[in-house]
């Protein structure tokens, strides 16, 4: 709930400022803030009773849950979200360099502060998208086609991986939206293309390695990209 606040303080206000509202601001946030914190718990249900039935897990949180030391479960994930992170960070940068020209500049005009990309991005995305969209994909993939017999086959992870990174890139079309003028296909292509690739790296790492893997990465991706825009703007 800590990266709904901050996208709700940081990024609403900025979206709807332009906006005649016939309520006031702080009750649109209330109601923005209560409507994905249902949709985080869902998805935080969907993803503790469905992912132990499909081999997914989050290591270190079901450790810290459960009274035990994290660290031990959350140390071989520490590598390959870094190694995540890295190629994250790349394709966040290498997009921003082939950003369409109908957006030159206009993104720039959106500020979404480290913390709550961190919060948000790292955090509440990888519990909405990853442990409960995808987690809920593979069992449903599992029951269905598989009748629930045996461990699902690699072709239901990479289903999954793929039919969640969609939305994940379609859910960062509103923010560009507000800032710019129309959304030509070029910048359908550009949003959704670049945030699903982002995705299928981290659905990758959820599967693979565990849910930690991958919010490191997608934190450590934000922070690069944070960090190489204040050095060298793009």
């Amino acid at each position: 709930m800590s990266g709904v606040v901050a996208i709700t303080i940081a990024v609403l206000p900025q979206l709807l400022e332009p906006a005649e509202l016939p309520v006031p601001l702080w009750l649109v946030g209330l109601v923005n803030a209560a409507q994905s914190g249902v949709y985080l718990a869902l998805a935080v249900w969907a993803g503790i009773k469905l992912a132990p039935r499909v081999g997914l897990a989050a290591p270190s949180l079901a450790a810290a849950a459960a009274g035990r030391r994290f660290r031990s479960a959350l140390r071989p994930q520490v590598a390959p979200g870094i190694l995540g992170a890295v190629g994250g960070g790349s394709i966040i940068l290498i997009a921003g360099l082939l950003e369409p020209g109908d957006l030159a500049g206009v993104t720039d005009e959106l500020q979404v502060p480290l913390p709550a990309r961190i919060l948000y991005g790292g955090i509440t995305e990888e519990l909405l998208i990853r442990w409960g969209l995808m987690t809920a994909l593979v069992w449903l993939g599992w029951v269905f086609l598989r009748r629930r017999r045996g461990r699902p086959p690699a072709s239901l992870y990479w289903a999954a991986i793929f039919l969640s990174a969609i939305p994940f890139g379609a859910g960062h079309l509103p923010l560009v939206a507000a800032v710019a003028d129309v959304l030509t296909i070029e910048i359908v292509v550009w949003v959704v293309g670049a945030n699903a690739l982002f995705g299928l790296l981290t659905g990758y790492l959820y599967w693979r390695c565990g849910l930690e893997s991958a919010m490191i990465a997608h934190i450590l991706a934000h922070v690069i990209d944070f960090s190489v825009r204040l050095a060298v703007p793009i």
